[in-house]
């Protein structure tokens, strides 16, 4: 009697997929998306909608289009505009020369306290020299009320924690993936303002109206199909590395917001700018000076001529990021000018990040984009 004789099938005698008419995976195709998939199409689906939305809020009554209701000069508009690249490119490349300074690529690395104490602390000397050149110290200190010294230090207490976390953040994570993240600063703004405040003065929260709830959406959107880092497999979603901080900030931002305004109101700018950044510079060194009791062997590098020279430039350039915001503002509107250097720094912090860092924008440009652009609308 014979038997049957079983042959083992190898890998080529597999039936292949196509040959069964099994489509690949794709949106197209009627098989379920993957998460990012299908957060990255409801970004889109979302962009579009507040884009309508926008074109229905600017139309005017007549019919017609209007992009501006006092429509300035075209030479002051590009004036202003050009001013504004200039922020655009400014808080990107200080974010940049920390990276810089925070790994030890090249020398010792500076610790993050380190770096924001001393930058803080050149930056208020500067500040202070002028204030002290235009008027009496003594008269000024003695003028200013009790709720300026209230507002003052609690702002340069968040600020310190602001500039410390998102120096770990840079350091710890990548540019192009924790840059976007400050996109969620104008939506907890929203938040707060027409949500959280009301309560408080004794209101009712007010609903947004379809442009910025569908921008909320489609940042919201955006920032989920960034999380699906290359470790969440399996469909698990998990923030990139540092990426916690940033959206850490953008709370503490709709605090030091307030607070500054409130400075400012009973003082002058400057004066604040001079003592918040005197305070944050005794903060971080205290801080740093407690982290390294008991650790005598330690040293990092900040008195190096190299960190010296990038701590000096990290002050250059956020100064010439704070002047280029006040000569925007006062050439065009400053919503629009929010809107430009919200929607604009995403991209050239991504780009930053590949040029000078190597990360990789693969999979991740369409959705900068996106969120960039649903950054301006939320902001115009």
């Amino acid at each position: 009697m014979l038997q049957p004789v079983l042959v083992p099938m190898g890998p080529r005698s597999r039936p292949s997929t196509a040959m069964c008419g099994r489509p690949p995976a794709g949106p197209l195709t009627g098989r379920p998306l993957t998460g990012a998939q299908r957060d990255k199409s409801l970004a889109v689906v979302f962009l579009l909608l507040a884009c309508i939305s926008l074109i229905l809020e600017r139309r005017g009554r007549d019919g017609g289009f209007a992009l501006s209701y006092t429509p300035k000069p075209l030479s002051r508009h590009m004036a202003g505009l050009l001013w504004s690249a200039v922020a655009i490119v400014g808080r990107p490349m200080a974010s940049a020369l920390r990276k810089e300074l925070a790994t030890p690529r090249a020398g010792k690395a500076v610790s993050n306290a380190e770096q924001v104490g001393m930058t803080s602390l050149i930056q208020g000397a500067v500040a202070m020299t002028f204030m002290f050149r235009d008027q009496d110290p003594l008269h000024s200190f003695h003028s200013l009320p009790m709720i300026f010294w209230i507002c003052l230090a609690s702002s340069s207490f968040l600020n310190a924690i602001i500039k410390t976390a998102e120096t770990h953040a840079y350091k710890v994570g990548e540019m192009s993936l924790c840059a976007p993240f400050l996109a969620f600063d104008p939506v907890i703004q929203l938040l707060v303002g027409t949500m959280v405040l009301p309560l408080f003065s004794g209101g009712w929260p007010c609903a947004p109206s379809l442009r910025k709830a569908s921008a909320v959406a489609c940042i919201a959107a955006g920032m989920l199909a960034l999380s699906m880092t290359d470790q969440a497999r399996a469909g698990q979603r998990g923030l990139p590395k540092g990426a916690g901080f940033i959206i850490l900030n953008c709370f503490l931002y709709s605090a030091t917001y307030r607070l500054d305004a409130a400075a400012v109101g009973v003082s002058s700018s400057l004066c604040l700018f001079a003592y918040c950044r005197l305070i944050m510079a005794a903060m971080c060194f205290s801080s740093t000076r407690l982290w390294k009791r008991g650790r005598e062997g330690d040293s990092t590098g900040l008195w190096e001529p190299r960190a010296l020279l990038l701590l000096i430039f990290v002050c250059v350039v956020d100064a010439a990021y704070m002047l280029s915001m006040y000569q925007a503002v006062s050439l065009i509107s400053p919503v629009l000018v929010s809107a430009v250097k919200r929607g604009g720094g995403i991209v050239v912090s991504a780009l930053f990040g590949a040029i000078f860092f190597n990360e990789k924008l693969e999979g991740r440009k369409q959705l900068l984009f996106v969120v960039a652009v649903g950054v301006m609308i939320l902001c115009v």
